[in-house]
């Protein structure tokens, strides 16, 4: 399978753990390893099988010591695949390695502390607000301007004042900051992607119970912004690799989807991940599947019609499980298609409904994707919760479907157990 990291060969650097839990989220974003590389030296020279990978014909990968992969592919980038308390001593390695700071990068879309691998790289345009992609750090909120190189523009200054003038001054924020601590942090990084999260009262075709409610936009000018968004930074991109993420709201009757997706499939660069509900079946999503650079998530929340109709609001049992099937006709690999549940307490949080979810995930063939309410955060997950939590990686295993979960929507001491769980399950 081809690298899709800017033509560079990946070397992912650590083959224990880290890497067997998460390479087919990995994978799915487009970091197809070259080959692994590891400090240990009982390692060297034998394979990694990583289960669930996306390359299932092929998911044996050659682990080489690190100068041998060096000298193999010059043209190497390494992703650290480490856990996240060893990123800093790892990090700290290859630069005693004489590895150059702009070739060391990191797999996971968690990041140690507060995300300032992203800062600057990453961002938001959420409620009509461009915002930082790191959600302590929202404060950066510029309004949109009806001129979208001067809303980022205005955007730039905040966050490179922020990284300037307040980063090492505010020692709570970063005390975990390894690539300040190391000098490694990018001053000016090169934006690579774009979070479009819209108002869901703008389109959506259903009421889904755990969503909030913004006010209606007042015009269309919301919905073409987002269009418009993508045409800017297209041509910023100058045919590097970029993503687009666009979550919230329904993108299938978004009266600019079809324009949007086909400047996907006209740019081999652009990248993006689309949520929806799949209430609606949308040609212009299969053209971009085939193109093995869309992402689909779709959330259906239950198992059974009785709790789906309870969740959205309408009854849209089958035409949304036929729509899935539909869709997964079309991927380029399975792990471009994602069915997402979201965990909520005393409505799905029972064995029909988790094992009915899951019986359609092996039935279309596509990755398992747990998710909680953002109401559970802050307390994190009763007892219960965790049991279900539980029983759905279990069944996974059970099935060998691919798990992933959004690790954002849990509380840190759920997010402990979930991994623990997978490490004692071999999920």
């Amino acid at each position: 399978m081809k690298n899709t990291s800017e033509k560079k060969s990946i070397i992912f650097y650590g083959a224990g753990n880290e890497a067997r839990l998460h390479l087919a989220e990995w994978e799915a974003k487009g970091l197809i390893p070259t080959c692994f590389a590891d400090m240990d030296g009982e390692k060297h020279y034998t394979k990694i099988r990583v289960k669930g990978g996306c390359c299932v014909d092929t998911v044996d990968y050659d682990i080489l010591p690190l100068d041998v992969a060096l000298a193999k592919y010059p043209d190497y980038i390494i992703y650290v695949t480490v856990a996240p308390q060893n990123l800093m001593s790892v990090t700290e390695h290859l630069l005693a390695m004489k590895i150059p700071a702009d070739r060391i990068s990191y797999a996971g879309s968690h990041y140690v502390g507060l995300g300032c691998e992203y800062l600057g790289k990453e961002f938001v345009l959420y409620k009509g607000v461009l915002t930082c992609a790191i959600a302590p750090l929202r404060y950066f909120g510029v309004e949109i301007m009806p001129d979208i190189n001067a809303s980022y523009q205005q955007y730039r200054k905040r966050v490179d004042s922020f990284v300037l003038d307040n980063m090492r001054d505010q020692p709570s924020l970063c005390k975990d900051c390894f690539k300040l601590r190391l000098g490694t942090w990018e001053i000016e990084p090169r934006l690579t992607a774009v979070n479009i999260s819209s108002d869901p009262d703008d389109f959506c075709n259903s009421q889904c119970v755990y969503c909030e409610k913004y006010p209606n936009p007042t015009s269309d000018n919301r919905r073409k912004y987002i269009l418009d968004t993508m045409k800017y930074f297209t041509e910023m991109a100058a045919g590097e690799r970029f993503t687009f993420h666009i979550s919230a709201g329904e993108m299938s009757i978004s009266p600019y989807c079809d324009e949007a997706l086909r400047l996907i499939c006209e740019n081999e660069n652009l990248y993006i991940s689309i949520a929806t509900n799949a209430i609606v079946f949308n040609q212009s999503i299969t053209d971009a599947l085939g193109t093995g650079r869309l992402s689909l998530m779709i959330s259906l929340d239950s198992g059974t019609r009785e709790t789906m109709k309870r969740v959205r609001g309408i009854d849209c049992f089958e035409q949304s499980i036929r729509n899935c099937g539909a869709y997964a006709m079309f991927l380029a690999h399975k792990t471009m298609l994602s069915l997402k549940f979201i965990l909520m307490e005393g409505v799905n949080d029972n064995e029909a409904d988790i094992r009915g979810f899951l019986d359609i995930v092996k039935n279309i063939g596509c990755v398992a994707v747990l998710s909680t309410n953002w109401r559970f955060i802050d307390n994190g997950l009763s007892e219960h919760g965790r049991r279900m939590c539980f029983l759905f990686m279990c069944v996974c295993s059970e099935n060998s479907l691919m798990f992933d979960y959004i690790d954002y929507y849990f509380h840190e001491k759920d997010r402990s157990y979930i991994e623990d769980m997978r490490l004692e399950i071999q999920l």
